[in-house]
């Protein structure tokens, strides 16, 4: 028996990891917000999948995952209900990030009596993201003591992305019963924060930087284009780039300039400046200003920067 599902959250991975549970199969359909341009394209997308039910056109017997509901006319969501109702071939997955709208489409469904599934995947409380790490550990039949689950929950603090991305590569390990927290973290990767970027771009680790820089810009999948954008053009100005000019001025012991920050940090920093010489940090401000130049012209996707960063690094160290 087809069913339908309605499936409220915001965390994309977590959307995807939960239709797959239920579907071998689907093609994705997002509605558009109606503007003059946009005007009849909620309709149309409506009008061809009811005509290809219809027509039992589905020989593909892909399910369908309806995405933006909160954009729908009353006529539309009308033709959608009728659409759910006579459908007897496939699954439909009904997408929502406003809680209202999610309600409303309950309401909607009970009151012309058709068979659906909810889930809530807007979680609020610890516990629920417990139950999520235990779930999939589980399917994969392993199993683990407390101290591990709670440096699961410490580690991704409600973060799917991340989760899911780290959990896939248990499946090729083949572990039985119990295993220690220690072998745990070594099967996992850590979340990667700011600092272990900077830490591996002045180290000039770049295999290593790449990896983390990657990681943490995956970690924002989540966040909207501009925010992300912000966070990592942050990371750059201000931990990469700042960074680099605090050692400058260290290495030059210039009284001129007073740096302020976290005592332990400029410790660190001080380090960085009797390892690296003047021609290397100027050239890796240098690699940083060529990025910096195409992100400004808006060559650069957020997700390509790291990448920009380490080609820059090893393309014009020839030259220099």
């Amino acid at each position: 028996m087809k069913k339908v599902f309605l499936i409220l959250g915001n965390d994309l991975i977590l959307i995807e990891e939960k239709i797959k549970e239920k579907s071998q199969s689907y093609k994705i359909y997002s509605f558009k917000e109606n503007k003059k341009r946009e005007e009849n394209k909620n309709l149309e997308i409506l009008n061809s999948l009811l005509q290809e039910l219809n027509y039992r056109l589905f020989t593909s017997k892909e399910d369908i995952v309806l995405k933006n509901l909160n954009y729908l006319t009353p006529q539309e969501k009308e033709k959608l209900i009728y659409l759910l109702k006579i459908n007897k071939q496939i699954n439909f997955f009904l997408i929502f990030n406003d809680e209202k709208i999610f309600e409303e489409f309950k309401i909607l469904l009970r009151k012309e009596k058709i068979d659906f599934e909810d889930l809530n995947l807007n979680f609020k409380w610890q516990f629920q993201f417990k139950k999520i790490i235990e779930e999939e550990l589980k399917k994969l039949k392993i199993k683990l003591p407390p101290e591990v689950i709670n440096f699961l929950l410490d580690n991704y603090k409600n973060d799917f992305s991340l989760f899911f991305q780290d959990l896939k590569k248990i499946k090729y390990y083949q572990l039985e019963g119990e295993i220690s927290l220690e072998e745990f973290k070594n099967l996992l990767q850590s979340t990667t924060n700011e600092f272990q970027i900077q830490e591996s771009f002045l180290s000039l680790n770049f295999p290593v930087f790449l990896k983390r820089f990657k990681k943490y810009i995956y970690s924002l999948q989540t966040e909207g284009y501009e925010k992300k954008k912000e966070k990592v053009e942050s990371l750059i100005y201000n931990l990469l780039f700042g960074a680099l000019l605090k050692i400058y001025f260290l290495k030059q012991n210039n009284q001129k300039f007073k740096i302020e920050g976290n005592p332990y940090y400029l410790q660190k920093l001080k380090e960085y400046s009797q390892k690296l010489d003047f021609k290397t940090i100027k050239f890796l401000i240098k690699v940083l200003a060529l990025t910096d130049k195409k992100i400004k012209k808006f060559y650069l996707q957020p997700k390509d920067i790291p990448e920009e960063i380490v080609f820059n690094f090893y393309f014009h160290q020839k030259f220099d």
